[in-house]
């Protein structure tokens, strides 16, 4: 049997969101260090019809692994990756097996959760990609506000990346960015052109 002590919500900063703001929002990003994983909260106040009183708040809990296991199982290219961040250039999901996020200090007690830049990625063409978005943009992503076409040379070879705002009315807002070696598109042609 588990007993999960007494927890006052109206605490917690999704409930505090929602009371500030009153109407549905998200909540900001955060870890579950317990569980390994980065959430997000959808949250959605309620009233008291008659005198407007804050009943309480409506909240669900999204593990947000899920995305990246959903992106995980996208073919793009040959070996074309994609990968999601907020707007600060912290990663949120991607399309390798790796999580967003560093946990040190493994004891029980004493963990330290730090989240992740696609530049930090183990992976070699997210990393570059992040480096050059990173350079590209100053750091500044708030200034992408429409879809973005953009390519870079890499170890002698191109890469075409497409970067992709994602917003909503509640306050979500992403950047979804694909990254394509220009060799995906060329391999078929060059291949072609041996032939011949």
């Amino acid at each position: 049997l588990y007993i999960v002590q007494p927890l006052d919500v109206r605490n917690r900063p999704w409930y505090q969101d929602a009371a500030k703001r009153g109407k549905p929002g998200w909540s900001k990003v955060f870890p579950v260090v317990d569980d390994e994983i980065l959430n997000i909260n959808a949250y959605r106040p309620l009233y008291d019809r008659t005198n407007h009183k804050l009943l309480g708040v409506f909240s669900v809990h999204l593990n947000l692994e899920k995305i990246s296991q959903f992106l995980q199982k996208l073919k793009i290219g040959k070996s074309g990756k994609v990968f999601i961040i907020e707007r600060n250039g912290l990663l949120i999901a991607n399309s390798i097996d790796q999580k967003p996020f560093l946990i040190q200090n493994m004891t029980q007690k004493n963990r330290k959760f730090q989240r992740l830049k696609p530049a930090d990625s183990s992976n070699a063409l997210i990393s570059a990609t992040g480096r050059y978005l990173t350079e590209k943009f100053g750091g500044n992503f708030k200034q992408i506000k429409t879809n973005t076409s953009l390519e870079f040379i890499k170890n002698g070879q191109r890469k075409f990346v497409e970067v992709l705002p994602f917003k909503d009315k509640f306050g979500l807002d992403w950047l979804i960015v694909v990254v394509v070696p220009e060799s995906d598109f060329m391999e078929q042609i060059n291949a072609n052109n041996r032939n011949t």
